[in-house]
């Protein structure tokens, strides 16, 4: 598109600026892309919240399995151990989940690309585009996955943290 867009600036002459349709449109570009952005740190902060989910429920293992640990500690085991495998199960499910979740999220993705199912809404007699774009780039992947595994780490962590707090006694 290069090449075709210099033999047209050459042959209109200095007086005529030639652009591709993205040139033309690069604010609405520029809009949909802090679009993006701003529905990513919305999603991120929706995590953190869910993270509490996450902690609750490794707070509950953690309690369910006092006896599973007095075993391990009876074996040999010291707190390092027994914390590094908390830490890991934690992280594992969070893992599994965000794999889930972006396994479901590019099918989804994929549907909308195929089949076109969330409309524009407008004419479409004036409409180049009739239904909603979608574009699966490996960078949001990759962020998306990286943000979801430090969180989950970090909530794991945390977990044990809030474990070896002291606790009231009666």
């Amino acid at each position: 598109t290069q090449a075709v867009m210099q033999r047209v600036a050459t042959a209109l002459g200095p007086s005529y600026t030639v652009r591709d349709r993205l040139m033309q449109q690069s604010e609405a570009h520029r809009l949909v892309n802090v679009e993006k952005w701003m529905a990513f740190l919305l999603l991120a902060f929706i995590l953190v919240i869910a993270t509490f989910n996450i902690i609750g429920t490794l707070s509950l293992l953690i309690i369910e399995k006092r006896d599973s640990m007095a075993v391990l500690r009876s074996l040999g085991a010291d707190e390092r151990f027994i914390s590094r495998i908390f830490v890991i199960e934690g992280w594992l499910i969070t893992l599994a989940g965000a794999a889930v979740g972006i396994v479901v999220g590019l099918l989804l993705c994929w549907s909308q690309q195929r089949l076109g199912w969330l409309h524009l809404q407008g004419d479409p007699a004036t409409m180049v585009v009739h239904a909603y774009p979608v574009a699966v780039e490996w960078f949001d992947i990759v962020v998306t996955m990286a943000l979801v595994a430090g969180v989950g780490l970090l909530t794991s962590a945390a977990t044990l943290l809030l474990r070896r707090q002291p606790r009231l006694t009666q």
